[in-house]
């Protein structure tokens, strides 16, 4: 009897010692699966940026900041000339490096023109495929309808009246 209570505990000893070693291996293969897992879901991040800095990086002014400058510069010189706004003028100010990687572009548009200008240079401005910002725009309107007294005061001149048929423009913007 007490040869068989023995070689039952040296069984179940033994079920028990190697049911361990099973749960432990298993243990230690759901970390490795997670670990793997992490890793994966890492180098998958890293391909989603690489192709978003490809992008930037096609969408991005060249990396010499005077062609940069040159280049953009007679972009928006070109579409204010095409657009036919009265004493055009673009300017640009000095670069701002951020973080030794990227430079941000300064420029300053400027000119006269009607609301119907205004729109199509803010259509082309966003349907260009550039990394660009705009950082301010202002409209003035130019004399006018001021000139016509209505119910309120000069340029007032009611509700049916048109609004004024030219706007000064002044628009900052910033170029990657």
């Amino acid at each position: 009897i007490t040869s068989v209570v023995a070689l039952i505990a040296a069984a179940q000893f033994g079920f028990m010692f190697v049911q361990g070693a099973f749960e432990e291996r298993q243990t230690r293969r759901d970390a490795i699966e997670q670990e793997l897992e992490g890793k994966q879901a890492i180098i998958l991040r890293g391909k989603r940026a690489q192709r978003k800095l490809k992008e930037w990086e096609h969408r991005s002014l060249p990396a010499d900041l005077d062609q940069a400058r040159s280049l953009y510069q007679n972009w928006l010189a070109n579409a204010v000339e095409r657009l036919r706004f009265d004493k055009a003028e673009v300017t640009s100010g000095p670069a701002m490096p951020r973080l030794d990687f990227y430079n941000r572009l300064p420029f300053t548009v400027r000119g006269t023109g009607s609301l119907d200008q205004v729109t199509s240079l803010l259509y082309e401005f966003y349907k260009a495929d550039h990394l660009q910002q705009i950082q301010r725009l202002q409209l003035t309107p130019v004399s006018g309808r001021a000139d016509r007294p209505g119910p309120f005061g000069p340029g007032s001149a009611g509700i049916d009246s048109p609004g004024p048929s030219q706007f000064d423009l002044t628009l900052t913007i910033e170029a990657l």
